[in-house]
Formats: C-alpha cells, structure tokens, sequence
C-alpha cells in the first residue's frame, strides 16, 4: 500500500476534469425512449428484448462516462468510479438474468394495469440518479479540494492493524455466542469487524502483491469467511473474502490466470447462493438446525449434495435472479404512482438514527426493508412485527417514493456532497488507522449505495465517520503497547 494511504485507495479529490455526463443523459434517453417502442409494438407477454436494450444501453452509457472521465490514475480506486463500474456489473448480471430467466412479472405483487412501464420508469431514474450522483462527487471534489494539497501520511504501526485484526475476530466470535448482548453495542461491532478486514490489506498490501503474501491474507480472511457463513446472509461472505479477492486479482495479473479467478468466483457465488438457502431453510424457517454449529452445517449441506452441478446451476440462476434489482425498483415506483408514499415514511428514522443505541438503548429499530415488504404486500401494521424478510427499493426510488423527481435530484446531490465532507475531514484530521479504515468502509458503500434505503445511505458516511475516527484513535492509542515483536511492520 502506498503510504499516501490516503490519496491512492478511494479517491483522489483534486484536479479531476468534467464528466461529460449532459453527452451520457442525452444517449441514455435515446435508449430509454427505443426501449419504450420496442415495448409498445413488439412485445409479449413473456419477450424480453425490450429490457435487455435497456440494460445494455444503460450499461454503455454508463461505460463511456466511465472511459471519457480523467480520474487520474484512480479508475479503479476512486468513490464515483467504483459506484460507476459496480453499475456497469450489475446492469450485465440484469441482461445474463434475462436471457437465461426471463422476465419474472408474474412475480408482480402489486395490481398494475403496466408493470413494465414501471420497471422501466425505475430504471431510468436509478441509472439518472446514478450519473447525478457520481457528476455532483466530481465537481464538489475538485471545488473543496481545488487549493488544498493532500497531507502526505505513513501508513501506521502494524501493532495497530494488528490490534485491529484480533479486536474483529474476537467481536465476531462474540456476535455468534452472544447476539443480543453484542447488539446493543449497534453499528461499533459492525466497524470494529470491518477495521479487521481493512487491516489484512494495510499489513500485507502493496502495488504488487506477491505470493507468500497472498497466502497471508488468504489464511487471516478464513475466520471472518467462517464466521460469516454463520449469519445466513451472502453479502458478508462476500465481503469477508474481499481483502483475499483483492490480493489474488492484484497477484495474477495476465489474462488467463484472471479468467480463470473470474470463473472460479462465479463458481463460489453459485456455491454460496446455494449454501445461503439451505441455511435459511434449517435455521430461520424452521428448528431443525438451530443445534448445528457451522462446521456442522457445512458438512450437512455438503451430504445433501450441495456441491454437485445441480445444485451450482441452481444457485446460479438464483443468485441472477435475485440480484436483479430492476424488478424491485419497479415495485417501489408502481407502488408510489398508485398509493402514494409520505416523506416522513421514508426519511422519519434520520431523526434519531445517529443516537447510538449504546446510549439509548430503547432506540426504535430502523427497519425500512420489513416496513417496505408489509406495504408491497399489503400487511396490516400490526403484523408487520412478525414479517422476517424484507425487501428492497433501491436508493433513488425510494426516494421517489417518498419525495418524488425532485427528492431524487436532491437525494443524489447530498450524498455526494457528505461523502465529499467526510473525506475532506478525514484528509485534515484523520490519523492511519482512522483513513484506512473509513477508506474500506466508503469502499463497502460504494459497492452498495445505490441498493441502500435513504435512511442507511443518508447517514452512513456521517456515522462511518465518527465511529472511524473514535476506533482509529484507541487503535493509534493501542499500538503504542508492543503486543508483536518491535521488528515486525507493514510492508512500504
């Protein structure tokens, strides 16, 4: 890792040019508008190519923005870039979904005379809000950062990433004996676990990896991979293997060999997909495995055969499926055009979601996605409590939802500009530790931001923030105690 560690990880904020993103606007409304006739005159009921121009498109336009901006050198590293490429990726796995799934209207919860317009109308402002988003970091970053150099900062003891690490492994460990007890303690454990992950990049990263120090962060990733496959959730397996991801992308570097860490990721996905809905069946909807430990339930869903081609093909088609956020940002604007959704529905918890539960500890739970599936599906509020899944909107729908065209255009400003400050903030006042850790935590954001319900992206960056600095600092207060001998440190 650089030692700026700073300037070369997320974001380079200063002396970026315009995006060309009124040229991007104009492109994709072009497509929209193709999209919309080839669904008025040519499609039935189960014809997909309207959808897939739509998806393709989205994912060029979004591609040549990506390739006509001057992200000097942080293409790959810079906030707005990655919110970019993970919208080009995801827009891809929607077109795979369609050409082997289908469309899944049938699936519509909702009475609609036209889904399909809806899901269309979702789409375009998902992809506009997208472009505003990523234009306002842009422009907000070269305005706040224009007269003010990056101070130059090492990248810390690796006493401290250390203490990091064996901090994150023991909060894991305790969130799997003692869930309500860690829970109380709200989004802190949820840092202090992703400082252990930030730590396997800080103590073993840099420009080129090598092998020994692939194997190093492999082996230190497999307790948080195993922890996490206790929680019955894909995504935090998936991040739990991210550092090891990084550094095998970052070890093999030739074509073949990255073909080959591609098709091997699409493989564990699949896997893992699978795994994820055996879990769900033995642990959240019924008893039968609430005896079993992990190892336990591993070895059960390998018996059932969960690693035979049958059931990878099946976990593939599932998690294409699933990820298909498309169908669910339809739900939400269909929903908001035919019932209406208020304001304080949507952005009411941001009242009291930055009081940390360790403080008030009858804090009301924030639950948007539960609130959401109650109203998709028609629940009455009093059997809302008893629903255990939720469902999704998407950022910028739900925000049209609750506030309409204009509170999407806000909304997609206002992110960027409280990640811009936060950054700003951290590069003035951050300490190693405090900027690793923030930098993998707005990573994880921008991989998700525009799936996250207003009330979480809205006061994510904030509460990421204060909880960076305030575990940077007993970190940095930490490694002044030589726990590891004096000799060992982070690689330059």
């Amino acid at each position: 890792m650089d030692k700026d560690c700073i300037r070369t990880e997320i974001y380079q904020l200063h002396g970026l040019s315009h995006m060309p993103v009124g040229i991007g606007l104009v492109v994709f409304g072009l497509i929209s508008l193709i999209s919309l006739f080839l669904r008025n005159d040519f499609s039935t009921v189960d014809n997909v190519d309207w959808l897939i121009v739509l998806t393709t498109g989205g994912a060029s336009v979004l591609f040549f923005l990506w390739l006509a901006t001057n992200w000097q050198g942080n293409e790959f590293k810079s906030f707005g870039a990655i919110v970019m490429l993970i919208a080009i990726f995801n827009r891809l796995l929607y077109t795979l979904d369609l050409i082997i799934n289908g469309q899944h209207f049938e699936e519509w919860p909702l009475t609609t005379k036209d889904p399909q317009m809806a899901l269309l109308k979702g789409e375009i402002i998902t992809v506009v809000g997208i472009l505003i988003l990523v234009f306002s970091w842009h422009y907000a970053s070269r305005l706040i950062f224009r007269h003010n150099s990056l101070s130059r900062m090492t990248i810390g003891s690796a006493r401290g990433y250390w203490a990091m690490y064996v901090l994150a492994i023991s909060v894991g460990i305790a969130r799997k004996l003692f869930p309500q007890e860690v829970a109380t303690a709200g989004e802190l454990s949820s840092v202090v676990f992703a400082g252990g992950l930030a730590s396997l990049l800080a103590l073993y990263a840099s420009e080129t990896f090598t092998y020994s120090r692939l194997i190093l962060v492999t082996v230190m990733s497999m307790p948080f991979i195993y922890l996490s496959l206790g929680t019955g959730m894909k995504e935090n397996t998936i991040v739990a293997a991210l550092p090891c991801t990084i550094a095998a992308w970052q070890t093999f570097r030739n074509w073949l060999a990255r073909a080959f860490l591609i098709i091997a990721g699409a493989i564990a996905i699949s896997v893992l997909t699978a795994y994820v809905g055996f879990h769900r069946d033995l642990m959240w909807y019924t008893s039968a495995g609430n005896d079993l430990t992990i190892s336990e339930l591993m070895q059960e869903f390998v018996a059932r055969g969960g690693v035979q081609e049958e059931a990878i093909l099946e976990g593939a088609y599932t998690f294409l499926k699933r990820n298909n956020a498309m169908y669910h940002r339809g739900w939400a604007t269909d929903f908001a055009d035919t019932f209406g959704v208020s304001a304080t529905e949507i952005l009411g918890p941001l009242g009291y979601i930055f009081i940390p539960r360790v403080i008030w500890s009858e804090k009301p739970k924030v639950n948007p996605g539960l609130e959401h599936t109650a109203r998709v599906y028609g629940y009455f509020e009093a059997e809302a409590p008893d629903l255990d899944s939720s469902t999704a909107a998407g950022y910028f729908t739900a925000l049209y939802m609750g506030t309409g065209y204009v509170g999407v255009i806000v909304g997609a400003i206002t992110i960027a500009l409280i990640v811009v400050w936060s950054q700003r903030l951290v590069c003035t006042y951050g300490d190693p530790y405090t900027a690793g850790l923030f930098t993998w935590m707005m990573f994880l954001f921008a991989l998700r931001v525009d799936e996250t319900w207003p009330v979480y992206a809205l006061s994510a960056p904030m509460i990421s923030l204060l909880y960076a600095f305030l575990f940077g600092r007993l970190i940095a207060l930490l490694s002044r105690f030589r726990f590891v001998p004096s000799r060992a440190r982070a690689p330059a």
